[in-house]
């Protein structure tokens, strides 16, 4: 649609470059509910002067107003995000549960991948946003339960009902300076997941479970003795065609460095490399085995559990019965005796241990 629009006198200055035109109407956006005063008077033109010298008589109208107009002190913010959530124009930005800006505009990518979310953050707010600061979307309530009980995290009421945004910098590391406006950040799905480590030395391999895994789902837990280690990365199934069987195949991604396990010793990241398939090697020795375990009673789901399990440790055939020489005395039951008839062998006991560990002799 073209519209044509008469301009009082003395007001030819203010149709210049950058200035923008958009037509007032109820609209109920975020928390922002504006244009009440049009159920009355009817819609009109709504327009920001703009600062450039340049006359302009042609204009393309906004599709939604700007949600900041005029020279509000502050900073706009870029963030990147594959699932757009419940945030829409004029959705809360919060800092340390202080809201302190909105969601400006949100547009779609070309590639359909990712969307682009500009974001105005008020000043003097705008100056703890830092190259390391992280953003997340403060969407509903966050519950979590452990050994110490029940967590409920939330912003506000308002991030409850419309959604929100927070962001935060670490609370450990430098000091860096304050970002540059436009400046490009993630916004990741949650807090937990903005503040994950970054991948220092990430190593794949292969689990294979003839058990059920139900409830095991890519991106559950794999922990050393109560200690996180990694992380599964996918599950999925086989059947082996000479045998019949089936099994599941489960892969998980190992970076004990990434979650906080000291390496001691190391001298350099070369001698972890050469040491590492050794230290595996060993661990499989002394009896680690995987097992599932469960991780949380109330949603049924499952996590990998590395351990030690001695008894199933395998000790190598060697083509002869094991040899004992601790000094035995003869079993005195008569089901002992008739066994040791059948295998014409004498069974001993040890005396030596404390466990009552049977040996056979020639």
């Amino acid at each position: 649609m073209i519209a044509t629009a008469q301009m009082t006198p003395r007001t030819e200055e203010f149709l210049v470059e950058d200035t923008r035109l958009w037509v007032v109407r109820p609209r109920i956006s975020g928390a922002n509910v504006t244009g009440l005063g049009t159920l009355i008077s009817g819609a009109y033109i709504g327009m920001e002067i703009g600062s450039s010298k340049e006359p302009k008589r042609d204009f393309v109208a906004l599709e939604t107003p700007p949600v900041v107009t005029g020279n509000a002190p502050g900073r706009f913010f870029v963030l990147k995000t594959s699932d757009l959530g419940s945030l829409d124009t004029g959705t809360p930005i919060f800092f340390r549960r202080l809201q302190v800006g909105q969601v400006a505009s949100y547009v779609l990518d070309k590639d359909g991948k990712f969307f682009t979310v500009k974001v105005f953050v008020r000043a003097p707010y705008d100056q703890y946003v830092t190259a390391n600061t992280r953003f997340w979307q403060a969407s509903g309530i966050d519950l979590s339960l452990s050994a110490s009980g029940l967590s409920v995290q939330t912003q506000s009421l308002l991030s409850i009902l419309i959604g929100g945004i927070a962001f935060e910098a670490p609370a450990t590391g430098a000091v860096l300076p304050v970002a540059e406006a436009n400046t490009v950040f993630t916004l990741f799905s949650d807090r937990a997941e903005a503040f994950r480590p970054a991948a220092r030395n990430p190593q794949t391999f292969v689990l294979i479970f003839n058990e059920s895994v139900r409830g095991l789902v890519p991106g559950a837990p794999v922990e050393f003795r109560g200690v996180p280690i990694g992380e599964v990365a996918e599950v999925r199934a086989q059947v082996d065609l000479r045998t019949f069987e089936f099994s599941v195949p489960v892969t998980i991604h190992l970076d004990a460095q990434r979650l906080g396990v000291k390496v001691v010793g190391l001298k350099s990241q070369a001698d972890y490399a050469a040491m590492r398939r050794k230290l595996f090697d060993s661990l499989v020795a002394r009896g680690v085995r995987a097992q599932l375990r469960t991780g949380n009673l109330l949603t049924g789901s499952v996590m990998v559990a590395f351990d030690y399990f001695p008894a199933r440790l395998r000790r190598p055939w060697t083509g002869r019965r094991r040899q004992c020489n601790c000094r035995p005395f003869r079993v005195s039951s008569r089901r002992w005796r008739r066994r040791s008839r059948v295998l014409s062998t004498s069974s001993t006991r040890c005396r030596s241990r404390k466990s009552a560990t049977t040996c056979i002799r020639s």
